[in-house]
């Protein structure tokens, strides 16, 4: 309780008693010491640090007291350098022992946000807001302290405000543009992107943001641009060739999705979410060998990464089926009410002949879940393959009328009724399914087949010979949809922005939803499979 208290405290402190507050000046002003320590805790990238004491001086003479301080606060090896290279500017504060005392907090606070002790360094910070001194660095690292506690919204309080009162101060730009990615505002993060590069054009976090930005932009291009900057600018930033990497499976290009990865791998070997985000490019590919040697790798690093898991029987389900059901299992013992695990599990049953078992598994997911369209469109496919038409037929119309644009459902209510002849219900249903997604070239298929069946034959031939143009063009296969098959897509990590990554300027958007894997049942025709299981994951690094 203890702690709760000091922390409302402190961000009521931080929010509303930033009252004296520099003036904005043309140029950025020199350092001072709170600041540069402030940077430091707030674990700001040294490469940005280093900038601000190049390009704008400090305004002290340190000594050996403050440098130890610094060291202690986070400053690596290149920012005590230049430091000790630094020009000294007007303006230096006297110091004093309140200010003595309040830089030792500081340090202090960012010694435990470093060992992830972060209730002790917001009690530093308030212990430091007690000499009512220097409130700006106070906010910034207490921003920090938020963000590592996932505490978004507030940590935007917090920062909003310190911009408004002192926007002079360095890095607040780049860590609202990270705020603003969470929060799913792209026009605001972009806006404070620009703002961070006017001030430093080499910052490789504010690079960062701007492409995650122009990404959630459907700016393809000029993400890439500014990923690749980015990483010119910090050739070991980890986050930078992560995201790359993301967005070049979303590309297509997915060897050079691979190769970014990998070099994200090389310098960050344990990362399970960038090896997570591997074994679905690996899946995108088609290469299910790597992509499961990838699952279990991370399985073995994070057990609780549920996603690996669901993915790794996914990708089973491609190469051996009898153990993804052992794998899919597992997790449904571990994730009993995961709906997702129970729709994977329920096609792995179907593909292994296991008809039953498949409608227990839809029943527990459609129990879950009871508005996705998918579960009951799988649980039709399940019926159809045992030629329980009229049951099938039900579940495609449930999914109907839960989303009557869901291509899946009136792909396969077309279907059904293209069995029980009557065709002319089939060929309307599949016109709404041709409408909706004009990629699945199974429903031009069908379509063509209804009519023939119906003695249109003058109509059936075009719409056919227009499905087999798509099918053998590189369109998504039958019932595929745009969807990957056996993908579910990237899915959000937990938040842990800064470090050796990220620095906090970035959020990885979740680039696809969680999908389960498609089925192929048995039988004369080819029965659209129910969609993808793989996620794809990202963080903050």
């Amino acid at each position: 309780m203890h702690k709760k208290v000091t922390l409302s405290f402190l961000i009521l402190i931080a929010c509303t008693s930033l009252t004296t507050c520099p003036p904005i000046s043309a140029e950025p002003r020199p350092l001072s010491k709170s600041e540069l320590i402030a940077l430091a805790a707030g674990e700001a990238l040294p490469e940005n640090i280093v900038a601000e004491i190049r390009n704008h001086g400090v305004n002290f003479s340190p000594d050996d007291a403050y440098r130890a301080l610094l060291k202690e606060a986070g400053a690596d090896a290149s920012v005590l350098a230049a430091l000790n290279s630094a020009k000294i500017g007007a303006g230096e504060n006297t110091s004093s022992e309140a200010g003595a005392e309040f830089l030792q907090h500081l340090s202090n606070a960012g010694k435990l946000i470093r060992a992830e002790q972060y209730d002790d360094a917001a009690s530093e910070v308030s212990a430091a807001l007690t000499n009512d001194f220097e409130k700006s660095a106070t906010g910034y690292v207490m921003g920090w302290i938020l963000i590592k506690q996932q505490n978004l919204e507030k940590a935007f309080q917090v920062y909003s405000e310190l911009q408004k009162r002192d926007p002079d101060f360095p890095q607040v730009d780049t860590r609202l543009s990270f705020l603003y990615i969470n929060a799913g505002d792209s026009d605001d993060a972009l806006r404070e992107a620009k703002k961070a590069l006017e001030r430093n054009s080499n910052d490789p976090s504010a690079h960062l943001n701007a492409g995650v930005a122009l990404q959630q932009m459907n700016n393809a291009d000029g993400a890439k641009s500014e990923f690749q900057k980015a990483i010119q600018c910090k050739p070991d930033y980890v986050g930078a060739y992560s995201d790359l990497g993301g967005l070049l499976d979303d590309m297509h290009d997915y060897d050079g999705a691979i190769a970014q990865f990998k070099k994200a791998l090389a310098l960050k070997p344990d990362d399970a979410n960038t090896l997570y985000n591997l074994g679905v490019t690996y899946g995108d590919k088609g290469d299910y060998d790597s992509a499961i040697r990838a699952y279990r790798e991370v399985k073995r690093l994070d057990p609780s990464k549920l996603e690996a898991r669901q993915n790794l029987g996914a990708a089973l389900m491609h190469k051996d089926p009898a153990a993804a059901i052992t794998e899919l299992r597992e997790l449904a013992a571990v994730a009993p009410d995961w709906p997702l695990c129970h729709q994977c599990l329920a096609i792995a049953y179907s593909r292994t002949g296991r008809p039953e078992e498949a409608e227990k598994e839809y029943a527990v997911a459609i129990k879950a879940d009871p508005a996705n369209p998918e579960l009951y469109t799988g649980l039709g496919v399940v019926k159809e393959t045992e030629k329980k038409y009229d049951a099938a037929l039900a579940d495609y119309r449930q999914a109907e009328e839960i989303d009557g644009n869901f291509a899946g459902a009136h792909n396969g209510a077309g279907r059904v009724l293209i069995q029980t002849r009557h065709y002319t219900d089939a060929i309307a249903e599949l016109k709404r399914a041709e409408d909706i997604d004009p990629s699945d070239w199974s429903s031009f298929d069908l379509h063509g087949e209804a009519l023939e069946a119906s003695g249109d034959r003058n109509a059936a031939i075009p719409t056919s010979a227009f499905a087999r143009t798509e099918g053998t063009s590189g369109a998504p296969g039958p019932g595929a949809s745009t969807r990957k098959e056996g993908r579910l897509g990237r899915c959000a990590g937990p938040l842990s922005p800064g470090g050796t990554g990220r620095n906090a300027t970035q959020a990885r958007n979740s680039r696809k939803p969680l999908r389960c894997e498609r089925q192929i049942p048995t039988g004369a025709r080819e029965i659209p499979e129910t969609f993808g299981c793989f996620a794809r994951c990202g963080k903050i690094c």
